[in-house]
């Protein structure tokens, strides 16, 4: 029984499973109210956000309300946030606000509105979308290319207490646990270790810790190098709001940048302020090798490609033991190990660091199991040294 059976036969009649061709800008972790804008639903949701969001961290979700977060940004914010905030988002945009800038923003969304949007996308038969929690079942699409979403309707009670109870029944069989950071990979005798870096150690979140704010939360997902989710969303509604009201130029729209490797085989962005992106080698010579091959590569065939691979890696690397060199790649290339899997993690962390998700796309390494993998990017923004190119 899948995860969507077990859902169907414990939540029946309550909840349902929808499906879209899209992953509509969710994350696995995040759980967004949805509803209308004049429900009392949506009111006490309003009222207890702070709460909510501590109780399903907890279980390891991030709770969204968009009406929550409307109504907590007319209050004074952060200018510096906000600016890094749309600087990450749409690095094409040169943002510098007003020194009189007044951080409390207006902004012109609510639950109904993102609820509309929402759900356009998703196989939904009825007209009125009732109170309820969605969430993206999975990152990743089934053998026909859509996503799965639970949406969990919340009946309207009478009470307080009886609300408060609705979302605790939500989250008594339901927990999300997420990692920081990679797990370090142990050292084996007989293993060549493949960055001289240190691969952080993971760890764990099982209880809550203090309320942060949607700004807050964003800060610490481009610290952490995690894709915003929904996020993106509100930040396109602020850019939008701040470009309007302080004349700084609209046009939310997306650029994507030229990528240039320049002599010493450093990576820029030249279109996003020349932002550089940062990646131990072996991460790098799979970058490369992926950008010479646009057609894609299945990962089981990977293999095929060593001798490539391993010339990309000697001029990158500036290990002198061939040997060692020759292993490494051994295992990057070898079917039954993690290591290629690993080092697509770490390219598109290494662009997470420097721009969201809705940009880095285009740059990282992408692809469904058992399917070729690719970067998207058009090879006619791509400049690369002589002796990189095939």
């Amino acid at each position: 029984m899948d995860i969507t059976d077990r859902l169907r036969e414990k939540d029946a009649g309550r909840q349902l499973v929808l499906h879209s061709k899209e992953r509509l800008g969710l994350i696995a972790s995040q759980v967004v109210f949805v509803g209308r804008m004049d429900s009392e639903m949506d009111s006490f949701v309003t009222d207890d956000y702070a709460k909510l969001c501590d109780w399903f961290r907890y279980s390891g979700f991030d709770f969204v309300s968009f009406s929550a977060i409307a109504d907590d940004l007319k209050y004074n914010r952060s200018t510096r946030q906000i600016t890094d905030s749309i600087s990450y988002c749409y690095p094409n945009k040169n943002i510098v606000l007003p020194k009189k800038f007044n951080p409390a923003i207006k902004v012109y969304f609510s639950t109904e509105t993102i609820t509309k949007k929402l759900f356009a996308k998703l196989d939904y038969e009825h007209k009125e979308v009732k109170s309820g929690l969605l969430r993206l079942l999975s990152d990743e699409p089934d053998e026909n290319g859509n996503y799965s979403f639970e949406y969990y309707q919340l009946p309207e009670p009478i009470d307080q207490w009886n609300r408060l109870s609705l979302f605790t029944d939500y989250l008594k069989d339901r927990k999300f646990i997420y990692a920081e950071e990679e797990k370090k990979e142990e050292k084996q005798p007989n293993k060549v270790q493949e960055d001289t870096e240190e691969a952080p150690r993971i760890r764990f979140h099982f209880g809550p810790p203090p309320y942060k704010d949607a700004l807050d939360k964003i800060e610490e997902h481009i610290a952490r190098a995690q894709e915003l989710g929904i996020y993106e969303e509100l930040i396109s509604e602020i850019f939008d709001v701040i470009s309007k009201t302080k004349n700084l130029g609209n046009g939310n729209n997306l650029q994507i940048s030229r990528l240039t490797i320049d002599s010493e085989y450093r990576i820029f962005l030249p279109d996003y302020a020349n932002k550089e992106i940062e990646m131990t080698v072996l991460p790098k010579t799979l970058f490369v090798f992926f950008l010479r091959h646009p057609e894609g590569i299945v990962l089981k065939q990977l293999s095929d490609y060593e001798p490539e691979i391993l010339q990309i890696y000697k001029m990158l690397s500036k290990r002198m033991n061939e040997q060692e060199m020759r292993e490494s790649i051994k295992q990057l290339c070898h079917p039954t190990e993690n290591s290629v899997n690993e080092k697509i993690s770490r390219v598109k962390q290494a662009f997470l660091r420097q721009i969201s998700d809705r940009n880095a796309c285009h740059y990282y390494i992408a692809g469904a199991r058992g399917k070729e993998y690719k970067i998207m990017l058009d090879r006619k923004l791509l400049r690369l040294p002589a002796e990189l190119s095939k």
